[in-house]
């Protein structure tokens, strides 16, 4: 019996062996090799020999460099696919997803003094200075990462004390964001709240600054110091640290460099290839960037596509219904017209192949929130702009995905007040949520806003949220300096 048993247990664990191996043969996800790794940027990615390597992005992708470049950023990382540079070197290309932000931390008291265990903020500080300081750092992985000459080369060095980019709130363990409040337990703590916000993220954010902080009601924190500091006995530390974030709330964060604008030919050429064919996706202020871009005939985001119109709603945008998708609401319910008919966004992506899509959705989300309440219950704007994204990607996994803020609205908007709280409310979620994904949130709101979340009054068109041609090269100014990080100069 004893000799069955041990056969049958034999015979069980040989199937299962085979069972993983055949598993793990039928991907290419791999534990992360230790050793020192050059790190890669698009600038140096030998994307030749990435195809090489990996008969299946041969025969996908053949040698364009772009593709091959994007399918590296999407899966190849996570996958451990092996990458070199152009001089035959080892790497790994870093985002804010495989970034270890705590040993980054750890490693160096300056940046731990700066911004504590805040992983957006190490991660912005790495791209915009660490980088360029030869700093080492590591993946989550555990891979030991140098920086490479090419992304190292560019100038800007950050000064012996740290000063963080343009808009950036020093310090996690001395500041609040919408990355570190305990907004659903606010909500539990709060039902008024959660009913006003339907239970929704972004609005309970939203509700702290309107209401909870003014009232005096408990706000929670998941960092350890700063819940000390919101539940402690210094009634004048957790003023000070409440007082500070109502301060920043509108504040604007643009990535670092946004206001240069002295490119040589060269760079230009080059951060033209790296947008590429590109499409547009989102509502009437979107939709108006893609003409002002065309019209302009500018050197970088040439003649975009759009797939945006007026009143058009996150929830539009995740239907794959080509034509009607709703009977109710603003604007028309149908899809975007794309090349003569109505066309769902994520049938045209899947179609189709684009460099990059460029996406701002939300406005209207947030603008009609009580409708949606009503309309569509359960619908949450934040995770399904998150839901959107994560289908781009599988649809057309080769593209590159910018993400753009929303936009404020006029003084002279009946509910600007309570709107523009909302929006920078969705901002604070979506950059939070963009980060955890690995996907580049832009803020283009710098120049054309005001410091307390206003659309500034001499770039509006109509008192309302649209904004004049020449406002839009803000934007422009605010993608071209991303591309310039992402291309290393």
């Amino acid at each position: 019996m004893k000799r069955k048993l041990l056969s049958r247990g034999l015979a069980f664990l040989c199937v299962l062996s085979s069972f993983f191996i055949a598993l793990s043969s039928a991907t290419h996800v791999r534990a992360a090799e230790p050793g020192t790794y050059v790190e890669i940027v698009q600038g140096n990615f030998d994307a030749n020999r990435y195809a090489a390597d990996y008969a299946d992005l041969k025969a996908a992708f053949g040698n364009d460099a772009a593709r091959l470049w994007n399918h590296y950023l999407a899966y190849g990382i996570k996958e451990n696919r092996a990458a070199y540079t152009t001089d035959g070197a080892r790497g790994v290309a870093l985002t804010a997803v495989n970034f270890d932000a705590a040993r980054y931390a750890a490693d160096y008291a300056d940046l731990k003094a700066a911004f504590g265990n805040d992983a957006v903020r190490l991660w912005n500080h790495y791209n915009n200075y660490g980088r360029k300081e030869r700093r080492v750092v590591y993946t989550k992985s555990g891979q030991r990462v140098v920086a490479s000459a090419t992304a190292a080369s560019s100038a800007g060095t950050q000064p012996a004390t740290v000063t963080p980019a343009v808009g950036v709130t020093p310090a996690a363990s001395s500041a609040l964001s919408y990355g570190n409040i305990d907004v659903q337990r606010y909500g539990r703590e709060n039902p008024d709240a959660r009913s006003w916000a339907n239970g929704q993220s972004y609005r309970l954010y939203a509700h702290m600054y309107l209401y909870g902080v003014p009232q005096g009601r408990q706000i929670h924190s998941t960092d350890p110091a700063l819940e000390q500091i919101l539940t402690g006995t210094d009634v004048a530390a957790k003023k000070t640290l409440l007082k500070n974030w109502q301060d920043s709330f509108f504040r604007s964060t643009p990535p670092a460099n946004w206001n240069r604008t002295n490119y040589s030919a060269a760079q230009v050429q080059q951060m033209r290839a790296w947008v590429g064919s590109s499409i547009v996706i989102g509502a009437s202020v979107a939709e108006t960037f893609a003409r002002v871009a065309t019209s302009k005939r500018d050197a970088v985001i040439s003649n975009p596509l759009h797939l945006a119109q007026a009143g058009y709603f996150i929830l539009d945008a995740l239907s794959e219904n080509d034509g009607y998708v709703r009977g109710w609401g603003v604007a028309s319910g149908t899809q975007p017209i794309f090349r003569g008919a109505h066309r769902a966004p994520l049938n045209v992506v899947a179609e189709g192949h684009y460099n990059t899509i460029f996406i701002q959705l939300g406005m209207i989300d947030a603008e009609y929130s009580g409708m949606l309440d009503q309309r569509a219950p359960g619908y949450d704007p934040v995770s399904s702009y998150m839901s959107f994204i994560a289908k781009i990607r599988q649809k057309s996994p080769g593209s590159k995905i910018v993400v753009l803020a929303l936009t404020p609205f006029s003084a002279s908007h009946g509910a600007a007040n309570q709107l523009n709280v909302k929006i920078a409310a969705f901002n604070a979620a979506l950059r939070t949520e963009c980060a955890k994904a690995g996907v580049p949130f832009l803020d283009v709101t710098t120049e054309i806003s005001t410091g307390d979340g206003w659309l500034r009054t001499d770039i509006s068109t109509d008192n309302y949220v649209h904004i004049k041609p020449d406002a839009y090269d803000a934007w422009l100014k605010v993608i071209k300096a991303y591309i310039a990080s992402q291309l290393g100069f």
